[in-house]
């Protein structure tokens, strides 16, 4: 007897899509301080940058997916840069 051929077999159409987003934040902040008729002073800063990309991903009808990656460092005046290293993946599958 023959195998039957797996690789000819008619299936219906699988429709997928990705779509991914990336973002870059630069962002530095100066806090200041004047009391009365006195100039303002700078009394506080901070310096942060993020790179972020987002995705989600449609296989079919059947499954949904998302994840996350994420770099962040901020770095306030006179103290240690906090680092921040993120990522995150969930998926959904539909049964119908």
């Amino acid at each position: 007897d023959r195998l039957p051929n797996l690789y000819n077999r008619p299936t219906g159409t699988l429709k997928s899509n990705l779509d991914l987003k990336l973002s870059l934040t630069l962002e530095s902040q100066v806090r200041q301080n004047a009391t009365g008729e006195q100039d303002l002073e700078p009394f506080n800063s901070t310096d942060r940058w993020e790179v972020r990309l987002d995705g989600t991903y449609n296989f079919s009808e059947s499954f949904r997916g998302s994840g996350l990656i994420r770099l962040e460092d901020r770095k306030p005046q006179n103290h240690r840069t906090r680092k921040v290293r993120e990522v995150k993946v969930g998926g959904t599958l539909f049964f119908r």
